[in-house]
């Protein structure tokens, strides 16, 4: 067996071009797997953060914990940490705007509880001292209470009770809802400096119906601790169901049953037996669901199960591809060393030896393609992570983070050596049942079955050399065949992933819409102290701007007989622009002042999405059967539950259109009576403080543009929920991204198949070249010449690439028509149109990429001396 192994390492070496290129097709099949593998646990880290940044670092929480229960927290060896937290009661704070939520809930903690709470600091740190205090930054959002880092707050802190008769030494809880008699005493003054703003606790820590919010201070002394926050060890995450029963004191059969149970009711003794063993410990549990099934190695959550059937198949088609394309240098690998088998095989060599000389072949191409590849799919994971983080900045509240895991270079190397073992294994079965006779007179890979025909059209056309290509690629079959089915594969991927980029991008160009505008800022006057519209026009980056106001209506019930359609579909919006875009507007649709005068221009178009067999298509219509001169009574009571100003109003028609104004062009859902300032002043029929303003903008730099109305809105002493903002830009650049970082990782995996699959045309045709050597010098010395050799060479890739791509292009074009209808399910629907310019970009790179391998080949032999050539047997 030593002298077989010495044999195939001097045939490596003998040919070390097919060496090279197998090799490089190991290490690109290799790191993809790697890079999957490696992916797929940084998202999994990913998750796992972004939880740990929302909800913190935990996996349970046990409320009212009393001293003879603490014992089963401290030192208890499931838990991997514990964090103890006391409440220092609740304030009654003055300017609190919310009022189911009237109170500033303060609780303390240490170090490791600050560790575990992991609270996501907005600005500022974390408290150090007992007088120092992190409040939440909805408390400003959402309570209307603006306290900035630096300032002191005074809290009288109590307990909340009720007036009615209880257990005296019972007070409600952060978890106790709101009650309408409760009100806080035993009251402490205590005067606290905020030295950080955290953003919202995760809901297990203030839920949305907790009455207080949730503020941290320090506190070294957890004797008054009422709560606990634990992490389980991994050992004890796997079996939680006994750990959390353990600790709740009850029945494990009837926790599991209760908590995972199949999905079916318990009984009604099993459920009143398990309530009796929960209450009896006084103790409530929470449980941080996502952080544990992010965490949980067994049972796989379902997020998780759905990612690793998707790497899995992925996984999957690298393999089959890789195999299909790498196996091929080990057939010619076996061909070229027929001779050499039949003449071990004569001598005395097993057939298990000569299966063992291939598949060790394949283990010195693993040797070093494996490694090559884990640590070139390592550098391309950390590439990927740095570009999802570029591309998705802004859109998640957390990065994607490189997590270099043992177990996923160990998976990929696996399968790295499951693919050579694949690849080999044919190739060495081959050689296992060469005849030594055979062999020796190199017979084995020469088929007489039948004589070979060719069309008269070949010889017509191409001449003797045509003739003889099409005689070897018949006689070939086998070699041919890989090279067509490496190239039917990367056609077929390049043709649908360019297609799905193009349909995707094409979707989020229907999802928004044809819009007009990128920028566009909401209000109402009741909620805003100043004049947005005059102070937006100073802002610098506009170069469209719209002002406009609106307000809601419904057809007066005696006009019902106008609707187009029985749908009850009888909303208006009232709508005046400012006045010079106002003149614009009635100047492009042929009008003048005095025609417009007291009237309004009717939008009746309408433009609905309508399920029709399944599939959402666009229907336009329209809202009212009326013309120019009629007029239509408008009823506002409806919408707003009071009259507001005038309720109704007859309003004159003065022209019919489809034209809409900037910002309203992808409005829909009711009709548009468009009016100018003048008429809406003079009509009178509305109160302006429940008027609705739009202020639409075009802006070479909307992102800039953003954060100065922003600033200017905060400065009006507005919050995010007095006004809305809305950045088109912003939004489908965010969609673009996505799609973008998905394009990359598709474009990724067509790239990396398509190397693999371009080193086996390389390495197919090349060496097949090689073989033929000795008969193409055969053909050169009795007197073919260049001119007939370059027609050969024409006509071999004519038929193997022609040949391949009949079958390629159909496949990629259907699909992509595949892709088309499952990205169109639920959207609206759109034309399928074919992927051309990719299908031509395919043909014209196949043919070029087999006319070069095979001019250089050519190139190569032709420079041979052909006495040599002819007594040479080696590649």
């Amino acid at each position: 067996m030593k002298l077989l192994k010495r044999l195939t390492r001097s045939s490596m070496k003998l040919n070390k071009k097919r060496t090279v290129v197998t090799m490089v097709g190991v290490i690109l099949a290799v790191a993809l797997l790697t890079t999957v593998s490696v992916m797929v646990l940084c998202f999994r880290q990913s998750l796992i953060n972004f939880q740990k940044d929302v909800g913190g670092d935990y996996h349970y929480i046990f409320r009212n914990v009393n001293e003879d229960n603490m014992d089963k927290f401290l030192d208890n060896r499931n838990f991997e940490k514990t964090a103890l937290v006391s409440e220092e009661g609740f304030a009654e704070y003055d300017g609190i705007a919310n009022e189911s939520k009237p109170y500033l809930y303060v609780a303390g903690t240490n170090k490791e509880g600050f560790s575990t709470l992991n609270p996501n600091m907005v600005e500022g740190r974390l408290p150090e001292k007992d007088d120092e205090l992190v409040i939440p930054r909805h408390l400003r959002t959402n309570g209307r209470v603006d306290l900035k880092v630096g300032d002191t707050v005074t809290l009288n802190l109590g307990t909340r009770v009720t007036d009615t008769e209880q257990d005296p030494e019972f007070h409600f809880k952060q978890s106790n809802p709101l009650t309408e008699d409760e009100h806080i005493e035993d009251t402490q003054t205590k005067t606290y400096t905020i030295v950080g703003i955290m953003e919202r606790p995760g809901y297990n820590v203030e839920d949305y119906e907790f009455p207080g919010y949730t503020c941290y201070t320090y506190c070294d002394d957890m004797e008054k601790a009422s709560t606990v926050y634990v992490r389980l060890t991994s050992k004890a995450l796997r079996h939680r169901d006994s750990v959390i029963a353990g600790i709740m004191e009850v029945d494990e059969n009837l926790y599991k049953e209760i908590m995972f149970g199949d999905g079916t009711e318990p009984s009604e003794e099993d459920f009143k037996e398990y309530c009796k063993q929960y209450e009896a410990t006084g103790m409530d549990v929470e449980t941080n669901i996502w952080l544990i099934e992010y965490e949980s190695v067994w049972p796989i959550s379902d997020t998780f199960k759905a990612v690793y059937e998707l790497a899995a198949a992925v996984m999957i088609i690298i393999i089959i591809t890789s195999v299909c394309c790498i196996k091929n240098s080990f057939e010619i690998s076996v061909t070229e060393k027929v001779k050499q088998y039949g003449m071990l095989i004569s001598v005395g060599a097993t057939r298990k030896q000569i299966r063992g000389s291939v598949l060790y072949e394949g283990f010195l191409l693993g040797l070093v393609g494996i490694p090559g590849g884990v640590a070139l799919g390592c550098l391309a994971s950390f590439i990927l992570v740095k570009i999802c983080n570029t591309l998705l900045d802004g859109m998640l509240n957390t990065v994607v983070v490189y997590n270099f895991s043992v177990w996923a270079i160990v998976l990929a190397a696996l399968l790295g050596c499951i693919t050579i073992f694949f690849s080999a294994n044919g190739s060495a079965r081959k050689a296992t049942k060469i005849s030594p006779v055979s062999a020796i007179r190199n017979q084995a890979e020469i088929k007489n079955n039948k004589k070979l025909k060719t069309s008269k059209m070949v010889k017509k056309l191409f001449g003797v050399g045509g003739v003889v290509a099409h005689k070897a690629i018949k006689r070939n079959k086998r070699k041919y065949r890989t090279v067509a089915l490496a190239i039917i594969i990367c056609t077929v991927a390049f043709i649908a992933i360019s297609s799905f980029t193009s349909l995707a991008f094409k979707t989020t160009k229907v999802a928004y819409g044809d819009r007009d505008y990128n920028v566009s800022l909401y209000y109402t006057p009741k909620n805003v102290d100043g004049d947005p519209e005059s102070m937006v026009e100073k802002l610098d980056n506009i170069q469209e701007i719209d002002k406009c106001k609106y307000y809601y209506g419904t057809v007066n019930e005696d006009n019902v007989n106008v609707l187009a359609t029985d749908d009850g579909n009888d909303r208006v919006y009232i709508l005046a622009i400012d006045d010079e875009n106002y003149s614009k507007y009635i100047k492009s649709l042929g009008l003048t002042e005095q025609e417009v005068d007291g009237k309004a221009i009717l939008i009746n178009n309408k433009i609905e999405i309508v399920e029709v067999d399944n599939k959402m298509k666009k229907v336009e219509g329209e809202y009212f059967k009326v013309k120019a001169g009629d007029s239509i009574n408008i009823d506002f009571g409806e919408y707003y539950g009071e009259k507001a100003g005038t309720n109704t109003l007859d309003l004159g028609i003065c022209a019919i259109t489809k034209e809409r104004p900037l910002g309203w062009k992808n409005s829909s859902g009711a009709a548009i009576f468009v009016i100018n300032n003048k008429t809406w002043n003079e009509l009178d029929f509305a109160d302006e403080k429940l008027v609705s303003h739009g202020i639409y903008m075009v802006s070479d730099n909307a992102d800039l543009l953003q954060d100065n109305i922003e600033k200017m809105m905060n400065g009006l002493g507005c919050t995010s929920d007095d006004y809305n903002m809305d950045n088109v830009d912003a939004s489908e650049k965010s969609m673009n991204s996505m799609f973008t970082l998905i394009a990359i990782f598709t474009y990724g995996l067509i790239t990396v198949i398509a190397l693999i699959g371009v080193t086996n045309i390389i390495n197919t045709l090349n060496t097949s070249m090689q073989l033929r050597a000795r008969e193409f010098a055969t053909l050169r010395s009795i007197g073919m010449t260049n001119k007939e050799f370059n027609r050969m060479i024409r006509l071999e890739c004519i038929f193997v690439g022609g040949k391949a791509l009949i079958i390629a292009i159909p496949m990629g074009f259907l699909v992509s028509y595949g892709i088309y209808k499952i990205l169109m399910n639920g959207v609206i629907e759109f034309a399928f149109n074919p992927p051309i310019i990719p299908a031509v970009i395919s043909v014209v790179v196949v043919f070029a990429l087999l006319m070069i391998i095979m001019k250089l080949s050519m190139t190569k032999i032709n420079g041979k001396n052909i006495i040599e050539t002819i007594k040479n047997e080696n590649v």
